[in-house]
């Protein structure tokens, strides 16, 4: 008699249990991480996800979000009915990636235990030709005038490799190029010029290094070059469409203001007089606000500046240049 009373009480409670289940559709995923191992000079990995409906209820899918620009997915179908699947086929693009990488997309869907639902893409990638850091920051100032930086180039392949040539790109560094292990390991020192005397406060340039390997090349190396002074003057250019309505005029903004909060004067600022009008507001003893209005800008604005003269207490003029760039057709 116990054990039948014991035996009722496992059955009401497996009832109790089945009663309480949750109805309504249900998201899963046999594999909701795909791990694609390690993998060297592919541009862009592919997997499929296949989502399941499990519940007893459609399963309303209302958008997948991959959370990074580099990776995208495509949903087949935004109904799936009880039993049924769904793909998901996710692109991961491996264009300027190294190492781990962790990718995530997000499925928002009317699951009521999971309305967010998550997938993900992991793995290694390991160039054949790699080099680290993958862009140079050179940072000079008043004080620090000069700025060195060592990039390192590494030939992950059976057999050596050669950097064939070198050529800088940027007017305000020089490169030099060592062999640390013959036909594998280089180092690339850049190095700013002496006594630059630079008007803009950002600068860009590049150093390709051409190399014997068949697949790449030529290695391109972004270099950046960012100069403190005592005066802040952004953006470092102003970026103009030449696609604009006719006749539209388009306003972008330029601060200028004092690192220290002592006053400052703002002497000119001089502008292309084609396309182009500039105004200027005090903000503050220390800080000033200039408007250039653009219309119709023409071709030919693209490279020019506007430069900025300024004046310190107690110091000598100052001259900054902010660069327009016309992009567009």
């Amino acid at each position: 008699m116990r054990r039948f009373l014991s035996l009722c009480s496992i059955w009401m409670c497996m009832q109790v249990a089945v009663a309480q289940e949750p109805s309504g559709p249900h998201i899963a995923c046999d594999e909701p991480e795909y791990n694609f191992g390690t993998v060297s000079d592919v541009p862009e990995i592919r997997h499929v996800f296949v989502l399941k409906n499990t519940g007893d209820a459609p399963l309303n899918i209302s958008r997948v979000r991959p959370t990074c620009g580099c990776t995208t997915a495509a949903l087949a179908s935004n109904r799936v009915q009880p039993g049924e699947s769904v793909e998901v086929t996710a692109t991961l693009s491996l264009q300027g990636r190294r190492g781990q990488q962790h990718k995530v997309i997000y499925v928002d869907c009317d699951d009521p235990r999971t309305p967010q639902y998550q997938l993900s893409l992991v793995g290694t990638i390991e160039r054949q030709v790699d080099y680290t850091p993958q862009q140079a920051m050179l940072q000079i100032s008043p004080s620090e005038p000069m700025a060195t930086m060592d990039v390192q180039i590494v030939f992950r392949t059976p057999e050596p490799h050669t950097i064939t040539d070198l050529v800088t790109n940027a007017p305000f560094c020089t490169a030099e190029l060592k062999e640390r292990r013959p036909g594998y390991e280089y180092t690339l020192t850049i190095a700013t010029l002496p006594d630059l005397n630079v008007l803009s406060t950002y600068l860009t340039g590049n150093i390709a290094l051409h190399t014997d390997h068949p697949s790449q090349p030529q290695i391109n190396i972004p270099v950046v070059l960012h100069v403190m002074r005592d005066v802040v003057v952004a953006p470092n250019q102003l970026t103009i469409s030449a696609a604009l309505p006719p006749d539209t005029p388009f306003t972008q903004q330029i601060l200028v203001r004092n690192r220290t909060p002592e006053p400052m004067q703002l002497l000119e600022v001089i502008a292309p007089t084609n396309g182009v009008t500039v105004t200027s507001h005090s903000l503050s003893p220390a800080m000033y606000r200039i408007e250039a209005i653009f219309t119709n800008p023409p071709r030919e604005l693209n490279g020019q500046v506007i430069a900025v003269r300024v004046q310190r207490q107690g110091a000598t003029e100052e001259r900054y240049e902010v660069p327009i760039v016309i992009t567009g057709n």
